[in-house]
């Protein structure tokens, strides 16, 4: 390797290209990075947070499922089936929890509320036991979970349910005034 590119400049003289540099690229095979030490919790934190960014922001734009699964796949390199399986998951959860929330204000203002799962009813795309008789019952205290084969689950998409109850979830959460205190 000969000495690199001799420059002048106002009278010094220095080279562009260091010999050794080059020397080392060329004939070296260790990484030019440290190895990645990568800390899941804070990397699990950071991705929740900006797939919930993008969520919100398709959500407040009224954008089509497909249009946020777009957005998921700005954030991490998922694929376009897990791409809208994570959209219409996180959608369901979030429209659902909503509601629950809207349930528990209401009740501070003495209204007597029961929580109804609606089923999307969709033979072939609805699990079967998300159908209306695969469930205990379909109305709830609004603490009280819905019970099925797969375990207790507080509303369609409900993240600490069971993935099997959760992913993918097309139902709804429902609701009847049952009086006043």
């Amino acid at each position: 390797v000969g000495k690199g590119v001799q420059r002048a400049v106002k009278g010094y003289s220095f080279t562009l290209i260091d010999a050794n540099t080059v020397k080392r690229l060329a004939t070296k095979t260790d990484g030019l990075l440290p190895k990645r030490k990568v800390d899941v919790p804070k990397d699990k934190l950071w991705n929740a947070k900006k797939m919930r960014t993008q969520v919100l922001q398709g959500i407040l734009q009224g954008e089509s499922m497909d249009k946020i699964a777009d957005r998921m796949q700005t954030v991490t390199d998922m694929n376009g089936v897990s791409a809208i399986r994570n959209a219409r998951t996180m959608v369901t959860g979030a429209e659902n929890a909503g509601r629950i929330d809207m349930m528990h204000k209401a009740a501070t203002d003495g209204v007597i509320m029961r929580k109804q799962w609606i089923s999307s009813d969709q033979p072939g795309r609805t699990r079967d036991w998300h159908m209306p008789g695969a469930f205990k019952s379909l109305e709830v205290d609004i603490d009280e979970p819905f019970q099925n084969d797969f375990g207790d689950i507080m509303f369609p998409g409900d993240p600490t349910a069971d993935g099997a109850n959760v992913y993918n979830c097309r139902c709804a959460l429902g609701y009847r005034v049952v009086g006043f205190k």
